[in-house]
């Protein structure tokens, strides 16, 4: 049994719930459905999808919507909730989908180790978002592999540990924004293996620890569209493989206090890349610290 509609007006109704024992999808989105979401919804014991994003509820997500087995799909992106992630998410073994940006969630997220091998979209922050996470990044990599995860978005987070999966764990892996708001971050290095997530557009990794030298791997990403390396400990200098990878438009490496190069020669100055028509940000530290050379940079640190 299913059930959806948009633009609609009012609560959830927590009797119906009671009844419909069969209902395996429930889908509400863009409309101005408020209140809170009936602790009766987590006794639908067939529930697979349940998207109530862009709406107006607030209050906690029911603890027990974590011992639906069966449940694949969540999200309730853009509303107003709060409180807790439950513990038990992370028992779930059937879970492809998990969006809980754009609210007001806190505390500790789970690792999701029982959805390893189904796991494909894992949204929890964005990076202007009243949520406030905190995760250990190594309880989520962990030793199992993800082989069919496409994207995870915990922007502005609270990340600990070190970032030292091997991405031969991720053949799948299309986007990566693991961006640290306060603390630390996260330590270690970016694998070498990297180039084996041969769909990886977009890496966001701002704002953490990470160290050592900036893999010139990542110039063997063939659609990688942004990369933003900015506030973090990068040594030595810039791969020119990264620099001359023509699928690039976005390019931060700013606030990285011992990374050095050139982007003059391979960006600026070449007129097959044309980065002036290319790039819609471009930006190093190349101001007052000149520590590299960046004569068409958008902004220079």
């Amino acid at each position: 049994m299913k059930a959806g509609c948009v633009d609609f007006n009012g609560t959830l109704p927590s009797a119906a719930f009671a009844r419909f024992r069969n209902l395996d999808t429930f889908v509400v989105t863009d409309s101005r459905i408020h209140g809170i979401v009936p602790t009766e919804m987590a006794s639908l014991p067939n529930l697979e999808h349940l998207v109530l994003t862009n709406n107006n509820l607030s209050g906690p997500i029911p603890p027990n919507m974590a011992n639906i087995a069966l449940l694949e799909d969540f999200r309730i992106a853009n509303n107003r909730m709060t409180g807790t992630i439950a513990a038990r998410f992370n028992l779930l073994p059937a879970l492809v989908r998990f969006e809980i940006q754009g609210n007001s969630f806190n505390g500790t997220l789970p690792a999701f180790s029982g959805s390893s091998d189904t796991l494909e979209i894992l949204h929890v922050q964005d990076e202007i978002d009243d949520n406030d996470f905190e995760w250990r990044m190594s309880a989520f990599f962990g030793a199992a592999a993800r082989p069919k995860l496409e994207s995870i978005r915990c922007n502005s987070c609270r990340l600990q540990g070190s970032f030292s999966t091997s991405f031969a764990k991720l053949p799948n892996l299309q986007v990566l924004h693991l961006t640290n708001e306060a603390g630390d971050g996260l330590g270690g290095s970016i694998p070498a293996d990297i180039a084996v997530s041969q769909d990886l557009t977009e890496i966001h990794l701002s704002g953490n620890s990470l160290s050592n030298q900036i893999p010139a791997e990542l110039g063997s990403l063939p659609v990688l569209t942004e990369l933003k390396l900015d506030g973090n400990d990068f040594t030595g200098l810039i791969p020119q493989e990264v620099a001359l990878l023509s699928s690039l438009n976005v390019l931060e490496l700013q606030h990285n206090p011992n990374l050095g190069g050139d982007l003059t020669t391979p960006i600026c100055n070449n007129t097959d890349l044309q980065a002036s028509l290319r790039f819609s940000q471009l930006s190093a530290d190349c101001g007052i610290s000149n520590r590299v050379a960046c004569s068409c940079c958008d902004e220079c640190f």
